[in-house]
């Protein structure tokens, strides 16, 4: 099992030595934009297995039959479709975590990306839009599936490795010419195939005074102005033209007096959860208080609601489920029922 890269240095002085102990010819010059960027230095197609302390051969193998080394198999979404999950196998998946922590890690995500973004949240996304007047959701179909693998060669090549590495690297990272959906390094990659798209429907937004973002395939735009159909038209034609197909029946227009809903929060003048989970988690509260001692179920379920009620810290019903989990955990024995 090659080792996680988190037992190693951050400077990549390491990889550096090991390549060079491999090709004394190599030229301190050839590692400056990796340096300048603070990715891992790759300079040919297999100094990821080099580096990883793994064969060249399984390398060439994975890349040659990636279906080998995947796992498929079916989930049940919310609307009751089915959603295939492509999980690679122990050595691959150690292999796409390398690249995510030494390569994608550390790249800059778009401002206007929310998701699978480092230091953003859910509740970030949301708060963007809060105090809108008017908001207007729709979402990518087939987000994954969507972008291929020459987009992903794309991004490695953007970087500077060598054409035949940044095709090894998206052979790693591609099922069947996309991405796979059970991958840890499709998220970051989506995002980083998406940077200059962020960047246009942004700019097609701010001409019209409007807010843009995007978590991972829910995309919002928000105004203190009505957003008419023609806009929605011009976005579903832009994203389109380069190869995005959105989902009709997740079209979603909100206006004064309507429930705005930014990827499953509620967004008015602060962000909270829906009314369903609050009533339902106030409930449960409510029925854990009259209980003479809470057991190791009810003590998990208070500190991940406490957890997350200091994610909303705007929101007063969320202020006062947060103050019922302190009193509960603070005032109440916690131990298992005796037997």
């Amino acid at each position: 099992m090659p080792t996680r890269s988190y037992l190693l240095p951050n400077d990549f002085q390491h990889i550096e030595a090991i390549l060079r102990s491999e090709n004394p010819q190599v030229e301190d010059a050839q590692f400056e934009n990796f340096r300048d960027q603070g990715i891992a230095p790759l300079l040919s197609s297999l100094d990821i297995a080099i580096v990883l302390g793994i064969g060249p051969q399984l390398v060439v193998s994975i890349t040659k039959k990636q279906e080998k080394h995947y796992r498929s198999f079916p989930i049940l979404k919310k609307d009751g479709t089915e959603r295939t999950i492509s999980a690679p196998r122990v050595y691959l998946k150690v292999i796409q975590w390398w690249i995510l922590e030494n390569i994608l890690s550390k790249l800059p995500c778009h401002k206007n990306a929310f998701g699978f973004s480092r230091n953003k949240s859910i509740q970030d996304n949301a708060r963007f839009h809060a105090g809108s007047k008017h908001i207007l959701n729709v979402d990518i179909q087939s987000f994954f599936d969507t972008v291929t693998e020459s987009q992903v060669q794309g991004v490695f090549a953007k970087l500077g490795y060598s054409d035949d590495t940044s095709k090894t690297l998206s052979n790693l990272c591609t099922l069947k010419g996309s991405l796979p959906q059970g991958a840890p390094t499709s998220p970051s990659l989506a995002n980083l195939v998406l940077a200059d798209t962020d960047d246009k429907l942004e700019n097609l937004a701010k001409v019209r005074g409007m807010k843009y973002s995007r978590y991972a395939d829910d995309i919002t735009f928000s105004s203190d102005e009505f957003i008419t159909a023609g806009f929605h038209l011009e976005v579903e034609k832009f994203l389109k033209d380069i190869g995005f197909q959105l989902k009709s029946a997740k079209t979603r227009y909100a206006g004064p007096g309507n429930r705005k809903d930014v990827t499953g929060l509620i967004c008015g003048d602060f962000v909270q959860p829906p009314l369903e989970w609050r009533k339902n988690n106030r409930s449960r509260v409510h029925k854990l208080g009259k209980k003479a001692f809470l057991e190791k179920e009810d003590v998990a379920y208070l500190l991940g609601l406490r957890g997350y009620a200091m994610q909303f810290p705007d929101a007063v019903q969320m202020r006062t489920l947060l103050t019922s989990a302190d009193f509960l955990l603070a005032g109440q024995q916690h131990e298992n029922r005796p037997v």
